[in-house]
């Protein structure tokens, strides 16, 4: 389907969006990761504010994964406003194959919002925001840890410790038998699981993700993580994402 004629029909709210910015407008960041898990490349993504201010985002496939990429758009929108994502997957930037639509979040200001799409043609709500399993109100890793620092940093972002055990190199495992949502491929807002053979320790390593970055080929981690030197230490740093050696947990 041509998306750009979707302006008009049943898709003309995005019209509305795209040409109108409220008169106290705040600007904000809408970044992420979105995935077409049919496997049909990412043609495009576009961000539709209640507020205003809504249009294309600015993205990027990962490396060797057309169906993932990350994106970005800044936007001039009235606050609290709702944001859905639409992503075209399959086609091309000019004429998707199907544009799958989010539920709509509602945010505050700038936020980190990653999607997955089971695809299809036409329009439809087709896509996801990652699921939200089992918590708890207490940190219950051992103190000065990698794994308690991670559930510190899950807590801080997410108001809530997470309702799964066990050494790092399980957390992807019993996560998602908790409930939650774990994939393969980088996203900002995760905790990152690396099993032994990506870190020095033999139970593995876990680390909260804050950004990553692409370069060529290669892409890089910023995360934050406790225990990398030393117990109870906190360290920010970049370290290059290894394809079957890591897994991450998506906050919701």
């Amino acid at each position: 389907m041509r998306f750009l004629a979707l302006v008009g029909t049943a898709a003309a709210t995005i019209a509305v969006g795209f040409w109108a910015a409220p008169a106290s407008a705040a600007t904000i960041s809408v970044s992420g990761t979105v995935s077409c898990d049919g496997g049909n490349a990412v043609v495009g993504v576009w961000i539709q504010s209640s507020g205003g201010g809504s249009g294309f985002a600015a993205w990027t496939r990962l490396p060797n994964r057309v169906n993932v990429a990350s994106y970005s758009k800044t936007l001039s929108t009235a606050l609290p406003t709702n944001i859905s994502l639409h992503v075209g997957c399959g086609g091309t930037s000019s004429s998707w194959w199907g544009d799958n639509w989010t539920p709509n979040k509602a945010i505050g200001g700038s936020a980190t919002l990653n999607a997955r799409c089971s695809e299809g043609p036409g329009t439809a709500v087709r896509c996801a925001w990652p699921a939200t399993g089992a918590s708890r109100s207490y940190n219950g890793f051992a103190g000065g840890y990698c794994t308690w620092g991670a559930a510190e940093k899950w807590k801080q972002n997410t108001g809530a410790y997470p309702g799964w055990n066990g050494d790092a190199m399980y957390w992807d495992t019993n996560a998602r038998s908790a409930g939650w949502t774990v994939v393969s491929t980088p996203r900002a807002r995760t905790v990152v699981v690396m099993e032994p053979g990506a870190t020095t320790s033999s139970v593995g390593h876990v680390a909260w993700v804050n950004s990553y970055r692409i370069s060529g080929s290669t892409i890089y981690l910023n995360i934050t993580d406790m225990n990398r030197y030393s117990l109870g230490v906190w360290s920010t740093y970049e370290r290059v994402y290894q394809p079957g050696q890591m897994s991450f947990i998506m906050a919701p």
